[in-house]
């Protein structure tokens, strides 16, 4: 679900129903993965193999830098920065969130980094709408999310369950990215590992609410 699908749903509904205000409350639960695993496995899922063959090492460097900044789908959907656009309001600019840090530093939209000039603004309203609204999961962390989701939405308890993998890659979703290649990753996704830390860190933060809520009352933990 898109930021901006939210956003229109949310005045649709204060148009039908005049009491609700512009805070109007909603829930939101997302899941974040590790950028480089999601990446190469977004490269195998969305048909990006299309434009090499099957081995995507036998891509120049060039050529792999200019298809993870410009390659999209059959739907026009590309791989990088997924979080920033579902929960950004720049998310239906598929190119403008595809290419955030992709620069080289010498082109007229970014900066000498290569950070496009609202790069830092998108990633700003991406952490402001993840923080403010929503219950946060890691994949590689799901017990620690099976836990949360228990507690905060426990009508989803009966069907979330950590032995099962759906749509699994056969082996090692980035075995064959060369070294350059996961370091062009890591460059164009770099707002995506940030928001990746903050996705942790609130997966923290939500654990020590529940074990609060669930230790006896007039028991507290003291650090010695």
């Amino acid at each position: 679900m898109y930021w901006s699908g939210v956003e229109k749903a949310l005045g649709t509904a204060r148009g039908k129903r005049p009491h609700l205000d512009s805070n109007v409350p909603f829930e939101c639960y997302t899941s974040f993965r590790e950028p480089l695993g999601r990446v190469a496995s977004c490269w195998d899922y969305r048909g990006f193999r299309a434009f090499a063959g099957d081995n995507i090492s036998a891509i120049t460097p060039a050529k792999f830098r200019e298809y993870l900044a410009e390659g999209m789908n059959s739907y026009d959907e590309g791989c990088n920065n997924e979080p920033l656009r579902l929960l950004s309001d720049s998310g239906r600019a598929e190119e403008k969130v595809n290419k955030l840090t992709s620069g080289t530093g010498g082109e007229p939209w970014c900066d000498a980094d290569g950070w496009a000039l609202d790069a830092a603004a998108t990633l700003e309203r991406t952490l402001a709408h993840l923080t403010e609204h929503c219950v946060v999961g890691v994949l590689e962390r799901c017990e620690d999310t099976k836990a949360s989701v228990e507690f905060f939405f426990p009508w989803l308890a009966a069907s979330f369950d950590c032995g099962v993998h759906l749509n699994k890659y056969s082996g090692s979703a980035h075995s064959d990215l060369t070294r350059s290649e996961e370091a062009e990753i890591k460059h164009q996704n770099r707002l995506e590992y940030m928001a990746y830390d903050v996705a942790n860190r609130l997966l923290d933060a939500q654990l020590e609410v529940v074990a609060a809520a669930r230790r006896p009352a007039g028991q507290h933990n003291f650090v010695a």
